[in-house]
């Protein structure tokens, strides 16, 4: 069966507290990084800084200044754990941590947050 990668980068814009980086770091792998690694179906999940896709056939092959990758035993897993939207997972922790996510990306800090881009592979 087919493992679903998945890559979601983040940039932090020009003007930015220097510290916004590190709380966005901060709440993946304190708060969202936890509650993921308790989805079924999850192989492994990891926090990168300074991450370059080094898959040439992806449609946005960029750096980014974090990202956290994420590998599925099938796409069927990622989907049913995340049910579809990404703001109202079926886990009630990931719910939670989902609503932390929203609030920061929305306070003034996270307007300095840039999401740039969910990189989704197949691999045989």
């Amino acid at each position: 069966m087919a493992k679903k990668r998945i890559v979601v980068m983040f940039n932090v814009k020009p003007g930015a507290d220097p510290a916004t980086l590190g709380n966005l770091k901060k709440m993946m792998v304190e708060e969202f990084i936890p509650a993921e690694k308790q989805a079924p179906g999850l192989i492994s999940i990891e926090a990168v800084e300074r991450y370059s896709d080094p898959i040439p056939h992806e449609p946005n092959n960029s750096a980014s200044d974090f990202a956290f990758v994420e590998l599925w035993k099938d796409a069927e897993s990622n989907h049913d754990w995340w049910a579809g939207n990404m703001f109202s997972p079926k886990s009630a922790r990931m719910k939670e941590v989902m609503q932390k996510f929203k609030a920061f990306m929305g306070s003034p800090e996270g307007k300095y947050v840039e999401f740039l881009d969910c990189h989704f592979s197949v691999i045989e």
